[in-house]
């Protein structure tokens, strides 16, 4: 769904007015987000543009949407004081960006795509916390699970800076 959503997006920037002000607001965010197929940044791992699989698209995720989201000062060193808040490095702070993957168990398997809107505790949000491995499978010992599947409690998700404090 996220990535149907940033699709939408980028559909919008990319074939939206060709006012000026538009046009420069929509380079800067697909320059941001490394999606303008324009674009000289050639030093991403994974343009998003060249997502095909679920892995690019977390490489993806990783290296470009997670510095982009974070706000900074022009001089690109981190504001301290929003250091939570999606901005779009024009000055314009959008509110807290949180990402967060829902670990639910799959309840849906026997309901038909038709039906898939009406089956039940299709709603119901089930944080499980279970230990998983690659490609969501289930794990019993949690120490041989990779840090990234392991169940955190929502206090333990307040995420990792990005950033080092450089010296002046």
């Amino acid at each position: 769904m996220f990535i149907l959503q940033l699709t939408v997006v980028y559909g919008m920037l990319y074939y939206s007015s060709n006012d000026s002000n538009a046009l420069k607001y929509r380079e800067g965010l697909a320059s941001l987000f490394n999606c303008d197929p324009n674009s000289q940044k050639h030093e991403s791992a994974m343009p998003f543009l060249n997502i095909k699989k679920p892995d690019d698209f977390w490489i993806w995720a990783q290296k470009d949407l997670s510095h982009a989201i974070l706000a900074s000062n022009s001089d690109g060193r981190p504001t301290f004081n929003l250091k939570a808040y999606f901005n779009d490095k024009n000055s314009r702070s959008m509110g807290v960006g949180i990402i967060r993957q829902i670990r639910s168990l799959n309840l849906y398997k026997k309901c038909e795509s038709k039906n898939f809107t009406y089956c039940i505790d299709l709603n119901a949000l089930e944080d499980t916390t279970s230990a998983y491995s690659n490609e969501w499978k289930n794990i019993i010992n949690s120490s041989e699970a990779e840090y990234a599947y392991i169940y955190r409690r929502p206090k333990g998700l307040n995420g990792m800076h990005s950033h080092r404090i450089e010296s002046d």
